[in-house]
This record gives C-alpha cells, structure tokens and sequence, in this order.
C-alpha cells in the first residue's frame, strides 16, 4: 500500500507542478484497514483534498482528487466541496448498479 501512496503522492507533484500550483504536493496517505471481515461487501475509495487557507485559515479554495490523481473539480467554499463529494458519491452509487 505504501508504494501505491506514494506513486499517487508523485502523480500529485507532477500534476500541481505541470499547473504552476504553489500547493504542497501530497507525500503519503495513511489508511486504517478496519475490520475487514465486516468491511468484506464493500470498497474502499480514496479522496484527496488540496486546500488553500487565508491568513484566518479560513477556506479561500481548494481541489478534490481521486486516488489516482484525478482532478474531480474546484471549490471556493464548504457548499462547493460539499456538492463535489455528493455527486462523487452518486457516480459511485451509479456505477456499483
């Protein structure tokens, strides 16, 4: 899993710095396994947020990205993440039909 991490982590890099993004790129990611007996029927997915924060560190935008380095979309504001990860989720509901 650490190798999938970190080959996610660089395809981030290459991503932020083929954009000119002044962001940090995403080294690693960290999964706790749970249970997997209860956990069999399901799937486990990755998000990955890239925020900007003020000086207030309040949100002033940010991207949602799949585990293989997808840009999903863009936000201002926690309404906008919000309906990111909702229809995130619907296509995954959608495609599991």
């Amino acid at each position: 899993m650490r190798a999938n991490a970190a080959s996610n982590g660089q395809r981030l890099a290459a991503n932020a710095a083929s954009r000119g993004s002044d962001w940090t790129a995403v080294t690693g990611v960290v999964i706790n396994p749970g249970d997997d007996e209860a956990a069999s029927d399901s799937r486990r997915l990755v998000l990955v947020l890239r925020l900007v924060l003020d000086r207030q560190a309040q949100l002033a935008r940010g991207e949602l990205f799949d585990g293989d380095a997808k840009r999903l979309g863009h936000f201002a504001d926690m309404a906008g993440l919000t309906e990111l990860v909702r229809r995130w989720l619907e296509q995954q509901r959608d495609a599991a039909l």
